[in-house]
């Protein structure tokens, strides 16, 4: 439909889902058998995502955790300052740190 040439597709990112991760059937493998240079990247972002949700509903005091990281979230995003350097440092982290 969208006319994509899917062997120019050279990585993915999933979080491991069974329909997504499957060995023989799921999606990278379809992208691997397409295009063997494929590479797939676990999506580490959804998968915390996937944990912090789970625990939300079975622990209590993850509310208190959950307000705090708003009101992080929120004091951060007031200040174009902050957001400046929540996007920059970072990135100069990483950069001294390459091996």
């Amino acid at each position: 439909r969208l006319k994509l040439d899917i062997g120019l597709c050279i990585s993915n990112s999933t979080d491991g889902a069974s329909n997504m991760q499957g060995q023989y059937r799921g999606f990278s493998a379809l992208m691997a058998s397409t295009n063997p240079t494929h590479l797939h990247v676990w999506c580490y972002s959804h998968v915390l995502n996937l944990v912090l949700a789970e625990t939300a509903h079975s622990v209590i005091e993850s509310g208190s955790l959950f307000d705090l990281l708003n009101d992080t979230a929120v004091f951060i995003r007031e200040s174009y300052t902050r957001v400046s350097v929540w996007e920059t440092e970072p990135r100069q982290k990483a950069q001294t740190h390459v091996v």
